[in-house]
């Protein structure tokens, strides 16, 4: 048990909705429950009011240098590329996601087990719709898979992608925001937790593994990242000029990329020092290689 929490997105929801000044339940979320839980439960398990939350006022739910946040503005919110998780981060990130399609056996499972699903293998038919939690998911794959993908109107290639996409998105979080714990007066991000486990119906979601128990690739990519031993890579590209296109893959008109640095690192979660060697090579993909 980590912590007892009071609620969900509450706080979050009211900022959202406008126009409100007080939430009457704030008596239940910062003076019921947390008596409650100090009566039943020993001190050692923390009780927090609420998730987001950042500590200073009630209604404070982004501040990412205290309590925890809720990063959504990859894939939702302002729909920022997942490239920038770097510089979005928080001292704890609660929630975070990009959603994939399931395994190809699950979409078959729903395809097939009616015959309305007949004719519908496309990536907006009606019952690919039906079995999909994200809302408005043909903008927002639409925007996420041109950024990364070669548009394909092949179901199954699509599926694949979108399970690969999820992967990348989410383990690039893991790898910047383990390596923002920098130690002692720098601890940025002290922890991680990835929407969603898994699905209790067959669906396209932000799971890691779906209905029937089957694990997408990012399954793998979160577990590979979280090793107690992990060595990142990343080319960071340089502009001529600041402007407010997408920091790494953009070049237009007087925009242009001069220059790009590579940088490596690793890290270490066990309690003891480790010496290593490493060796990093360069490829030119445009000259002859074996």
């Amino acid at each position: 048990m980590a912590l007892f929490c009071g609620n969900n997105e509450d706080y979050q929801q009211v900022l959202q909705w406008g126009g409100i000044t007080e939430l009457p339940a704030r008596k239940i979320y910062e003076q019921v429950l947390p008596d409650i839980v100090a009566a039943l439960t020993s001190s050692e398990v923390p009780y927090h009011r609420g998730s987001p939350y950042g500590g200073k006022d009630w209604w404070e739910t982004s501040d990412p240098t205290v309590g925890d946040i809720h990063q959504w503005d990859v894939w939702a919110g302002k729909e920022k590329a997942y490239q920038d998780y770097d510089i979005m981060g928080g001292r704890f990130v609660s929630e975070f996601g990009i959603p994939s399609f399931p395994d190809m056996r699950t979409v078959e499972y729903w395809l097939d087990s009616k015959d309305v699903g007949k004719g519908q293998d496309y990536a907006q038919s009606k019952i690919i719709a039906q079995h999909t939690r994200a809302g408005n998911f043909e903008r927002r794959f639409a925007i996420v898979m041109n950024e990364n993908f070669r548009l394909t109107s092949d179901l199954e290639t699509h599926v694949y992608n979108t399970q690969i996409m999820q992967s990348e998105a989410v383990s690039y979080a893991y790898q910047v925001w383990r390596r923002a714990w920098r130690g002692k007066g720098k601890e940025y991000t002290a922890g991680v937790i990835v929407w969603q486990l898994n699905d209790c119906w067959p669906v396209t979601s932000w799971a890691i593994a779906d209905y029937f128990l089957r694990p997408k690739p990012v399954y793998y990519s979160i577990a590979r990242q979280l090793k107690p031993i992990t060595v990142n890579i990343f080319r960071t590209v340089i502009k001529n000029k600041a402007n407010d296109r997408p920091r790494q893959f953009y070049e237009f008109g007087a925009f242009q990329s001069i220059d790009a640095r590579i940088d490596v690192w690793a890290t270490n979660s066990t309690l003891a020092p480790r010496k290593a060697q490493l060796d990093l090579f360069c490829i030119d993909l445009y000259s002859s290689w074996t």
